[in-house]
């Protein structure tokens, strides 16, 4: 997400040439993508999170549901059934739509774009695409889980813990939470694809994010640096990595090493996170971009205010693709 401005502050020190093609080999075309700017590998990928749904199985059973929503029609028609009033007060919803976190905001909604055949960001970075139609739509599936009593914005990832929400987008590293907290623990839970919109010939897509391993380019020992990480990075004797090692028992994560996750295939194989880590052949990484963090805050408060109906989706939209694209042309000075 920031790589565009270490680069451009000219922070970083341009991997040597072998570290590049072990990345390349090691990793997954979208995993090598988000370490990746204007066509240079920048470093060592390290922990990965994607988004899918996740379900709360009793809720879906008592709710007649026999399986998640895989499409955008089978979501509208579902998440309502799972919400539940007593003496006229919600006491437990369909969908959680998270709010007050940009990633949280627009993480899932982005993941749905693309499951709508919609892109967020021009292939050039010239400007954003996610005010036209398929984004509109994107937004207006959220809007239809509110107005149908689905979604509940006073519901938060709190009442998803406690029992109280029945689905919801969110990301692997949330697995914790649910273990220790959710009733029926982590057996409670199905993960599966984000929907997609069929009716405009989407695919089920998801968006990865991960974090990398770089060298400072004014360390006066960066060759040395390199070799450590190179190290820090690299199976031994056709197994883990110390990195893929500390990664998965240190932190419960998923490491980004192809080989990395075959070998703890074990520990990341339980029912919660092998969707996750079997999502990241068909993920794609969260945009890549000048001032990403800034348009992903302006487009978390128009989405939001959407959602309060403060605007409707195109005004949401457009308001946000305005000032994004201010912001891009300012980065391109």
């Amino acid at each position: 997400l920031w790589l565009p401005e270490f680069v451009g502050s000219d922070i970083l020190h341009t991997p040597p040439t072998e570290v590049v093609t072990e990345i390349r080999q090691g990793y997954s075309p979208s995993t090598v993508e988000g370490v990746t700017y204007r066509g240079q590998v920048w470093g060592f990928p390290t922990e990965v999170n994607t988004y899918l749904l996740i379900s709360n199985k009793q809720l879906l059973k008592e709710a007649g549901i026999e399986k998640p929503p895989a499409t955008w029609d089978e979501l509208r028609a579902l998440a309502p059934k799972a919400t539940r009033k007593e003496g006229g007060k919600v006491v437990q919803i369909g969908f959680l739509l998270i709010k007050g976190w940009d990633s949280g905001v627009v993480h899932p909604w982005t993941a749905l774009l693309w499951s709508n055949n919609g892109e967020y960001v021009a292939k050039d970075y010239s400007r954003v695409l996610f005010n036209e139609p398929p984004g509109i739509e994107t937004l207006e599936l959220e809007l239809d889980l509110i107005k149908s009593g689905a979604a509940d914005l006073g519901f938060t990832m709190d009442d998803f813990v406690a029992g109280k929400v029945a689905m919801t987008i969110m990301a692997n590293w949330w697995g914790a939470a649910l273990r220790k907290g959710l009733p029926g623990g982590i057996d409670n839970v199905l993960v599966t694809p984000i929907p997609a919109n069929a009716a405009r010939g989407g695919r089920s897509t998801t968006l990865q994010y991960n974090w990398l391993w770089g060298v400072d380019k004014s360390s006066q020992n960066r060759d040395l640096a390199w070799k450590f990480i190179t190290w820090l990075n690299t199976p031994r004797d056709g197994g883990s990595s110390p990195m893929g090692i500390f990664l998965t028992t240190g932190l419960n994560a998923i490491p980004a090493r192809t080989s990395d996750q075959q070998a703890h295939a074990a520990r990341l194989g339980d029912s919660f996170v092998k969707p996750f880590v079997e999502s990241l052949r068909s993920s794609r990484t969260e945009p890549i971009i000048p001032g990403a963090q800034e348009i992903k805050t302006v487009l978390q408060k128009q989405i939001e205010a959407a959602w309060f109906g403060q605007k409707s989706a195109r005004e949401a939209l457009d308001t946000a693709a305005q000032e994004a694209n201010r912001i891009l042309a300012e980065k391109r000075r």
